[in-house]
């Protein structure tokens, strides 16, 4: 499965106004056994997407970042890859692998030596990785192997971390890559309008990444983006309005949003 993003053709100010209050992420499952090390970060996240100027570009051999992760692919939403982020930004780092959840649960710190390592940019997304080349363009893509993979990435601290989730009312670039709980928020349509059946969030015997549009009070919409393969694909969407927490991307202008299962939605107000 690959992203497929459909873009909206949106005026959208960068200068959006945020609240700036947080929430903590809970855990449901306790942290597997994880490694712990000396390895210090001396770059944050937001220098190291800094450091991308154009096309794919090496990772100075010095820079090593620290995160925590907020994906995760257990409902089946995230595809090869995860997302860290720390207190300036969030970054997505594509590995090839699945069910990458048992080996990073949300929490988890991680260091990432980047030596070896390349940045690029998809639609306007920073992405971290290695690099392969489709029709001779170079992208972009996963670390291949336990072994290239444990080179880089390495687990720091035997317990899960309190994870920020940055509540915001809109949303701003600023905040792209990171997990954030967006207020006075509902579905745009919830019927279909084709035959008035209820909306799912994506189609269970499909095979793309379905848009739903998220309507909000501050008046900017948000596509929230789901896998036909997701576990919750077929599930409908909820009537009401509320809060729906998730990682923010943007494509091409246009705002995006990822959630990690339908305990991300709660949705139980009235509609505005």
């Amino acid at each position: 499965m690959k992203k497929i993003f459909f873009a909206v053709l949106l005026g959208i100010s960068a200068t959006a106004v945020l609240s700036t209050s947080c929430v903590k992420d809970d855990f449901a499952e306790p942290a597997p056994y994880s490694d712990t090390t000396s390895i210090e970060k001396n770059t944050t996240i937001s220098q190291l997407k800094g450091m991308w100027g154009n096309g794919v570009l090496a990772v100075p051999d010095s820079v090593i970042i620290e995160g925590v992760v907020i994906s995760d692919d257990k409902a089946g939403n995230f595809y090869k890859s995860i997302y860290i982020q720390d207190a300036t930004g969030g970054i997505e780092i594509k590995l090839s692998k699945t069910t990458l959840y048992n080996d990073y649960k949300r929490g988890q710190r991680l260091i990432v030596v980047c030596k070896g390592l390349f940045i690029g940019d998809y639609g306007g997304m920073r992405q971290l990785g290695s690099t392969y080349s489709p029709d001779g363009i170079v992208q972009i893509g996963g670390l291949e192997t336990d072994y290239i993979i444990g080179q880089h990435i390495i687990k720091k601290g035997k317990k899960p971390n309190p994870v920020d989730i940055l509540e915001i009312t809109t949303p701003s670039v600023l905040n792209a890559g990171k997990l954030v709980k967006i207020k006075d928020a509902e579905f745009l349509k919830t019927v279909s309008d084709f035959d008035g059946s209820r909306l799912t969030y994506a189609i269970s015997t499909g095979s793309l990444v379905r848009s739903r549009i998220l309507k909000l009070k501050s008046g900017v919409p948000v596509e929230l983006r789901t896998s036909d393969f997701s576990a919750f694909a077929g599930d409908v969407l909820p009537t009401g309005s509320g809060s729906i927490v998730g990682i923010l991307s943007v494509y091409n202008g246009a705002f995006q949003l990822v959630i990690r299962d339908t305990k991300d939605v709660v949705m139980d107000d009235p509609r505005f």
